[in-house]
């Protein structure tokens, strides 16, 4: 039997969980831009590539590396998003994921 692997970029439960996880880390963003705070990415300090730099939202296909952007957040899909790259349809944005310690949205992980 012939599995399909896919290899989410993001992994959240809902649209609505990722829209407002969305909306804090824009806002940390912009605080962390003040010299407030130090934000972290995954194991190291953040800097503005593990940030979106310049729509509202910004993701890319880890098997193809096609780049999706969202320039609000009612542009982001309320279902799956499949990368629709010729013979890839890997899952890009993968809701339906309920245990916290596998949210990810990009480079930023839930603990």
């Amino acid at each position: 039997m012939n599995e399909k692997v896919v290899t989410p970029t993001v992994m959240v439960p809902n649209r609505t969980f990722l829209v407002g996880a969305l909306y804090g880390f824009n806002a940390g963003r912009k605080t962390s831009n003040d010299g407030e705070i130090t934000p972290y990415a995954g194991d190291h300090e953040a800097t503005n590539d593990d940030f979106y730099l310049g729509s509202w939202f910004e993701v890319s296909c880890i098997k193809c590396g096609r780049h999706y952007t969202f320039d609000n957040p009612n542009e982001i899909p309320e279902d799956n998003l499949i990368c629709d790259t010729d013979d890839c349809d890997n899952h890009i944005i993968f809701y339906g994921v309920y245990e916290s310690d596998r949210w990810k949205i990009g480079q930023i992980k839930f603990n």
